[in-house]
């Protein structure tokens, strides 16, 4: 490996600074897609336990539907959370 002069370094990195010639971070796109993923499908679990809720007790007139489906869609949403975190839970 050669030695650069610190005039040499400097112009380097100003070279590597206004090219764009950084390499992305694999593991912070890995964690942003993770937690973007979780977060939709989070909510959605929720979303459609509240859609569900409200149709099904719109249909029997009973309000004890909405409160139940929502308890389902939050219990189903902890498992697919548990599902997608599952490989990166090793103990």
């Amino acid at each position: 490996m050669q030695q650069l002069t610190p005039e040499q370094l400097k112009e380097k990195i100003e070279k590597i600074r206004h090219s764009g010639e950084r390499k992305p971070n694999p593991l912070f796109s890995r964690s942003l897609m993770l937690v973007t993923s979780l977060g939709f499908s989070v909510v959605l679990c929720i979303l459609f336990g509240v859609w569900l809720g409200k149709l099904v007790t719109e249909k029997t007139g009973n309000q004890f539907w909405l409160p139940v489906f929502i308890f389902l869609g939050v219990i189903f949403a902890a498992y697919t959370a548990y599902k997608m975190l599952k490989p990166f839970l090793k103990n």
